[in-house]
């Protein structure tokens, strides 16, 4: 019984370390998709906002709703999409803000 519960607690952490391992180029690819922009990078400051907010429990669709979201926010439409970056979206609140809404 100890060693099928050793099991699940590897599996479960398995799981939890795959849900935080990140294709940052794939992610550089989505965002420049969704957006129209020509990022080229991901510094490592914001990768460390993006992974802490995974660990909050947000997933990665989370994280590209959060992106499509503020695109197609009013706001950052009218301001010519000059905010939207991948820095702004790993905030808090803004992932709180926009990776919850369903559609604008």
């Amino acid at each position: 019984a100890i060693r099928e519960d050793k099991k699940i607690e590897d599996k479960r952490i398995k799981n939890i370390s795959s849900d935080l391992k990140i294709d940052w180029e794939k992610l550089l690819n989505q965002f420049n998709k969704i957006t129209g922009k020509n990022a080229k990078v991901i510094n490592q400051q914001v990768k460390n906002k993006i992974l802490a907010r995974l660990k909050e429990g947000y997933s990665k669709q989370d994280l590209l709703n959060a992106i499509e979201n503020c695109f197609n926010d009013p706001y950052h439409k009218e301001t010519n999409h000059k905010y939207l970056t991948l820095e702004f979206i790993s905030r808090t609140d803004k992932m709180e803000k926009y990776s919850t809404i369903k559609s604008l």
